[in-house]
């Protein structure tokens, strides 16, 4: 009996030590969010029972730098970062299922960076990491300048892209058109393109301006269809009418500084022969007297 006593006070000793609540925490390594929608960054709990007093951490790690985004407590709740008040929010019932993503409202591009979730218990923590980037396309409008040497002008704009965008003008053989191309970055850290061609009679049918995000592979494009008529009719022998036209030019102009030269060489031989003649009249008077 006095054994039998003893061994029901070991069990009850040991059935009140706490057992240690290991767990694991899993994230994907990277993820990518489109600006202006929502995304959820993955965090996954792995615990073979309930955790207690648990404790989950979002933090952002940029350039060396910590960001506070979001913060939950078993007793006191949600406390949003300052910079993230309003964005950010943890799904309400998965606790119970290991769930602790994070859902970020209204991506902008400055939300690229990589994300640490931090989960802590009374006796364990551990954490895992997800990289973000963001990504954006926008429309583009399509127009023509107007004329441009023997060709047309073509303008293609677009705005609201990222991260910055590769431009292409092809034509409807896929042979690429050269072009002067104008990327810009607003205050928001979306780009802005201004892309521009000019179309000759070589390229007739469709001409059509892309747009790439790298990112992504998300390609945005814009077309038009020319016929011959749009280009300025020239005759074949038209070049060759301005050669001999400016040869002729010139060798009337030639002709006439020959003839120029001539006539003013028999005035300056005259102007010279009526002077002799008049030295010679002055010397005849004066012999004579």
């Amino acid at each position: 009996m006095e054994k039998r006593r003893w061994f029901l006070i070991i069990v009850a000793l040991l059935t009140d030590i706490p057992v240690s609540e290991n767990f694991e925490v899993t994230s994907p390594q990277t993820i990518t969010g489109f600006v202006g929608q929502d995304i959820v960054l993955p965090c996954q709990i792995s615990s073979s029972k309930p955790l207690d007093s648990i404790e989950v951490q979002w933090k952002k790690i940029t350039a060396g730098q910590i960001e506070n985004v979001h913060l939950y407590k078993q007793q006191s709740g949600d406390m949003p970062g300052p910079k993230y008040r309003g964005r950010t929010a943890l799904p309400k019932d998965g606790f119970a299922s290991g769930k602790v993503s994070l859902t970020l409202k209204g991506v902008e591009p400055a939300d690229e960076g990589t994300y640490s979730c931090i989960v802590k218990s009374r006796d364990w923590s551990a954490d895992a990491t997800t990289t973000l980037s963001t990504a954006a396309t926008g429309k583009i409008s399509l127009e023509i300048l107007g004329p441009q040497g023997q060709g047309v002008k073509l303008a293609c704009r677009s705005h609201g892209w990222f991260p910055k965008p590769v431009v292409h003008w092809v034509t409807q053989n896929e042979q690429s058109l050269s072009s002067d191309t104008a990327i810009h970055q607003d205050s928001k850290q979306l780009f802005s393109v201004l892309s521009q061609a000019t179309v000759t009679g070589e390229e007739m049918g469709e001409v059509t301006c892309q747009i790439l995000n790298t990112l992504v592979q998300t390609k945005e494009e814009a077309s038009i269809r020319f016929s011959s008529a749009a280009f300025p009719q020239t005759s074949p022998w038209l070049p060759a009418f301005w050669i001999l036209f400016t040869l002729f030019v010139l060798s009337v102009a030639a002709s006439a500084f020959m003839v120029f030269k001539v006539i003013a060489k028999q005035k300056t031989s005259k102007k010279t022969a009526a002077e002799e003649e008049k030295l010679n009249i002055q010397d005849y008077s004066y012999s004579e007297c």
